[in-house]
């Protein structure tokens, strides 16, 4: 009874590993990753196949040893492959993070030089304005006393 509840909780939670595979799969926008998760998505599906064709041979007691021998070895076998591939697809999500993340800091120091230059240049007209304030005022002074 307990490999039939575990069996049963299995299928369920491959069942759900499709359908959040289908959403990853229509997020995603690259291409080469995308091939990835649509080879993950049938693995997936085919190990889900096998949990429901197992769970039936364990509820009906038709569960042949030559059959079953078969089943679980092409699970294991497709589970190293689903492994590999779930370690490839992160390690290329990770890449593209990694690059996108060089970029960013690459980005964010060209608007700091920028906003550098921006500060400096805003010092220099500030000073300038000054200038041009106390001139403005001397000479307001002058006509002041040309004009007394």
């Amino acid at each position: 009874m307990l490999n039939i509840l575990l069996v049963t909780i299995g299928t369920i939670l491959m069942a759900y590993s499709l359908f959040l595979c289908i959403f990853v799969i229509k997020k995603t926008m690259l291409s080469k990753t995308k091939i990835s998760w649509n080879l993950l998505c049938i693995l997936i599906f085919l190990f889900l196949a096998a949990y429901i064709k197992y769970l039936f041979g364990l509820i009906y007691g038709n569960v042949d040893i030559e059959d079953t021998n078969i089943l679980i070895s092409a699970i294991l076998f497709f589970g190293s492959v689903f492994v590999i591939l779930v370690f490839r697809i992160n390690i290329s999500l990770v890449n593209n993070l990694h690059n996108a993340h060089t970029e960013l800091l690459k980005e964010h120091s060209a608007l700091q030089d920028e906003i550098k230059i921006q500060v400096s240049e805003k010092t220099e007209l500030e000073t300038v304005k000054k200038e041009l304030e106390e001139k403005n005022l001397n000479l307001r002074e002058l006509l002041d006393e040309f004009y007394s």
